[in-house]
């Protein structure tokens, strides 16, 4: 489970109902384990002796229960990755023209019926630079998709 990432409201949800029945099964079990308690001490047994096939059923569920929240509970490389998609995400939509179109779809208000993609990204313009000063590029629409067309230079047109 390590590759995947719970960041989805629904997940927070079904954690959020785990969590009420969880807190319900630990009554449950407190209330049979009493319930046991007075049935062992009413004939004179060992208490752990006399716990009830419901009980062990109920201390099954809650452990169950904390192994799916242990499994889904959001951590640091979950939230690093949460970030990540809402980067990628970013970075899929530059290509979009002002009424919100990907370059070259269908868009009733460009010239054309064409989107025709984001005027303030330009094929071969340099946008910036890495850590390490190497430039970055705004590739060609068709290229957008390949993390390595944003680091090549822009070839020249004889």
């Amino acid at each position: 489970m390590a590759d995947t990432t719970y960041t989805d409201p629904v997940i927070t949800r079904l954690r959020a109902e785990l969590t009420r029945a969880r807190r319900a099964l630990a009554e449950s079990a407190s209330y049979f384990s009493a319930q046991e308690q007075a049935s062992a001490v009413l004939n004179c047994t060992n208490p752990e002796t006399v716990q009830s096939p419901l009980h062990r059923f109920v201390a099954s569920a809650i452990a169950s229960v904390d192994d799916v929240l242990e499994d889904t509970s959001p951590g640091e490389e979950q939230h690093g990755n949460h970030v990540a998609r809402l980067l990628a995400g970013i970075i899929a939509d530059l290509d979009r023209c002002p009424h919100g179109r990907h370059h070259q779809d269908p868009c009733g208000r460009c010239s054309g019926g064409r989107s025709t993609g984001n005027p303030h990204l330009t094929a071969g313009q340099r946008i910036g630079y890495s850590i390490h000063g190497t430039p970055i590029y705004v590739p060609k629409p068709e290229d957008r998709y390949a993390p390595e067309a944003w680091r090549k230079p822009p070839t020249r047109q004889a």
